[in-house]
Order: C-alpha cells, then sequence, then structure tokens
C-alpha cells in the first residue's frame, strides 16, 4: 500500500531526529567544558597533608634558634629574671617589699629551781626560778606550771639585758597529792615573732601528802600554815554568886540530895524523937 503525504513526512522527520542524535554523540566535547575529574600527573604518598597557603609577612616567627628577650629586672639587667613578682605576674618594684626584723636565734635556755618539794594546800614561799640564755631582743619570759597536760599556772617576767631571769613564782591555785597524780613540771619559754617558740628544759615538782615523815630528814611533812587570825581584847569571865550551889540538870546538888526533902525528913525524926521521950518519963513516973 503507498505511503500517503502525511506518512511520508513522519518517516523523514524520524530519519532526522535519528541522524542528529548519532552526530551529537560522536561529536568530541569542547575544550570549555569543566572536566568533574580532576588527575594527577603522578600518584603521591597518602600521608602527606598539605599546608595550607601562608603569609609570610604577616605570620613572620623569627629565627627558632633565637633568645627571647625578657624584661629586665627592676634595677637589674636586661635577661635578668631572678626577682619576686606580685600575684598577677607583675614584678614587685624596689621598696614595696615589707622589711623582715631578723631576730637572732638563740639555743634552748636553761633554768633551776631552787625548791621542787612542796607540802600539799599551798606553795609555801613560792618558787625561786633562775634562768640563762633567754633572748634579750624578746622583753619577757613565760613561766609555766603544768600537770599532764593541763596548765596550773603561767606567769610573765621580764628578761634582764644578758638574757637572764631570777624570780619567785607565787602560784595562786594549790595543789592536792592523790594516787594517779600526774606528773607536775615547771619550765620557761618565750614566743617569737614568728610564732615559734622557745623552750627551755623541764624540772619536776614534787607534791607531799600531809602528814608524810620524809625518811631523809624524818621531819613530818604539815600543810602550809593559814595565815593567823587578828588578835582581839580579852573578854572579863563573869565571876560566879558566892552562895550558889551547883546543880545537876535534874534540879539535885551534886551530893544526889534534895534539901527540901531532906529537912522535912530531919523534922519528922526530931518530933518522933520527942515523943518517944515523953512516953518513957511517963512510963517511970507511974
Amino acid at each position: 500500500m503507498p505511503l500517503t503525504l502525511p506518512g511520508r513526512r513522519f518517516g523523514a522527520l524520524a530519519a532526522a531526529a535519528t541522524i542528529a542524535l548519532f552526530a551529537f554523540s560522536a561529536a568530541p566535547a569542547s575544550a570549555e567544558e569543566p572536566s568533574i575529574v580532576e588527575t594527577f600527573s603522578e600518584p603521591g604518598d597518602p600521608n602527606d597533608t598539605v599546608d595550607p597557603p601562608v603569609d609570610e609577612d604577616e605570620y613572620d616567627m623569627g629565627d627558632p634558634n633565637d633568645t627571647p628577650d625578657f624584661p629586665p629586672a627592676p634595677g637589674g639587667e636586661p635577661g635578668d629574671t631572678d626577682y619576686d613578682v606580685e600575684e598577677n605576674g607583675d614584678p614587685v618594684e624596689p621598696g614595696e617589699e615589707e622589711p623582715v626584723e631578723q631576730i637572732p636565734v638563740f639555743p634552748p635556755p636553761v633554768i633551776e629551781v631552787g625548791v621542787t618539794e612542796f607540802v600539799e594546800g599551798g606553795w609555801g614561799d613560792g618558787i625561786p626560778v633562775r634562768g640563762s640564755g633567754f633572748n634579750p631582743a624578746i622583753p619577757d619570759v613565760a613561766v609555766q606550771i603544768s600537770a599532764g597536760q593541763g596548765t596550773v599556772g603561767l606567769y610573765w617576767f621580764p628578761v634582764e639585758p644578758d638574757g637572764t631571769i631570777d624570780v619567785v613564782v607565787h602560784p595562786v591555785d594549790p595543789l592536792y597529792a592523790f594516787p594517779g597524780m600526774p606528773r607536775i613540771e615547771l619550765r620557761a619559754w618565750q614566743p617569737y615573732p614568728d610564732w615559734s617558740t622557745v623552750y627551755s628544759d623541764a624540772v619536776e615538782l614534787t607534791i607531799l601528802p600531809a602528814g608524810l615523815t620524809n625518811p631523809d630528814t624524818g621531819s613530818t611533812s604539815s600543810p602550809t600554815p593559814a595565815a593567823p587570825a587578828a588578835p582581839t581584847a580579852p573578854a572579863e569571865t563573869p565571876k560566879a554568886p558566892a552562895a550558889a550551889v551547883a546543880k545537876t540538870a535534874s534540879g539535885l546538888p551534886e551530893t544526889g540530895i534534895d534539901t527540901g526533902i531532906g529537912g522535912v525528913a530531919f523534922a519528922l525524926l526530931v518530933s518522933g524523937a520527942f515523943v518517944l521521950l515523953a512516953a518513957r518519963r511517963r512510963a517511970s513516973a507511974s
């Protein structure tokens, strides 16, 4: 069956489209078209890193072998870093540090105690204490009496210019002996401005019970006597009446006979004797 005019036109268009498609696919790519695949002339090390571009003028680090220049210390030479700094890191200016008083350090002082035995309840005439080796730059010395870990008394005394003391301590509180009594010690010490303390040697004190006989001397210990009372004017003794008769609590004389009852009995006895005598006379007359 022969093709009509419309059929011929459709066939011609289809043939032209087919030819154009083959021509487009066979044509080479344009030089200006960007490539989506980047090729390398030589394969590189996968561990290599690519450094970013550096502006040498902006990032000039200098020679790493050069010695850095530190700011000089106040009053020192350039490069001298041996100086104190503030909390914020700034150097301390000369004259800002407060001068610290330098007190010489002495060996521990030594004390001597004149009396070490006391009878309980008192301290007698006091405790004589002599000491040497104290620091005369510190004006006072503390003399401390302790019982075990506790303090019995603390007394302050001035130091002589030669670093000695010669004092008598009069404790206020008395001590009494009892079983298991802790060790009683006396020592002296000085406090230093740096909060340290220098102690002397310790001397033991003995508290004796009252009434204890000393085997060495044979004397009997007794508590410290109390201060005598003030004398008073003697009072006059009242005189008893001359006719006073001592009586007991029952009202009877000390002889045990009541005078009232005895008088009545004596009167009855006398009257009975008279009656008996009169009866005998009548009998004789008759």
